[in-house]
C-alpha cells in the first residue's frame, strides 16, 4: 500500500495535518475503490513506549489525560465523522474509548517504536480500514495528543480549506 500518505507536511502552528487519501497514483486500486468521498476521520496516534517522558500521551493536564484534549477537539468539529486512536496499549484504548473515541485495533509493536514514522502507522490504519470495514475516508485529520491546547475552530478551518482546494494532498 505504498504511498497512501504522500506529501505529508509538517504541523502548522495549531498542530493540525489534513491528509487526503487517493491522490497517490501508486495506491492500491482496491483502496481507491473504497474511498468514501466527503468523509473525514480524526486519527490520534498514541503509542505507549515513549522513552523521554513515560506515558506522555496519557499524562494528566488539569485532571484529564493529554489524549482526551485531542479527542475533545475532534468531537467539536462538525465535519469529523469518526475519531480513531491508533495505539499499541490496551490501557490507552480504554482511555480513548472513555473519552468518546474508537480504538478498533492495537497497533503492531513494530509500528510503535521510537523510530516508527507517521507514514507507517497511517498505512497500517488505512490498510486495516480497507480490510476490515471495506471503506476509507477521503480525509484524515492527524491530531497528536501532545498538542492539547488546539482549538477546534482551526481544525474545522483546515478541513474546509483542504476540501476547497482540489490540488492539495496535505
Amino acid at each position: 500500500m505504498s504511498g497512501a500518505c504522500r506529501n505529508q507536511s509538517s504541523y502548522d502552528e495549531h498542530g493540525i495535518i489534513i491528509i487526503l487519501v487517493g491522490k497517490e497514483k501508486s495506491m492500491d486500486k482496491k483502496i481507491l475503490g473504497q474511498i468514501q468521498y466527503g468523509q473525514t476521520y480524526a486519527v490520534i496516534p498514541a503509542r505507549s513506549g515513549s522513552k523521554g517522558v513515560k506515558n506522555k500521551n496519557i499524562r494528566c493536564l488539569n485532571g484529564h489525560p493529554l489524549m482526551a484534549y485531542s479527542i475533545a477537539a475532534a468531537k467539536l468539529c462538525p465535519s469529523v465523522s469518526r475519531i480513531l486512536v491508533s495505539t499499541d496499549s490496551v490501557q490507552y484504548t480504554d482511555i480513548a474509548r472513555h473519552y468518546g473515541a474508537e480504538a478498533p485495533f492495537l497497533r503492531p509493536k513494530e509500528l510503535a517504536e521510537d523510530q516508527s514514522t507517521d507514514i507507517e502507522f497511517m498505512e497500517h490504519l488505512i490498510g486495516w480500514l480497507s480490510e476490515n470495514e471495506k471503506a476509507v475516508p477521503e480525509f484524515f485529520v492527524h491530531l497528536r495528543p501532545t498538542h492539547p491546547l488546539r482549538d477546534a475552530h482551526f481544525i474545522t478551518r483546515a478541513i474546509e480549506k483542504m476540501q476547497r482546494d482540489g490540488t492539495a494532498t496535505s
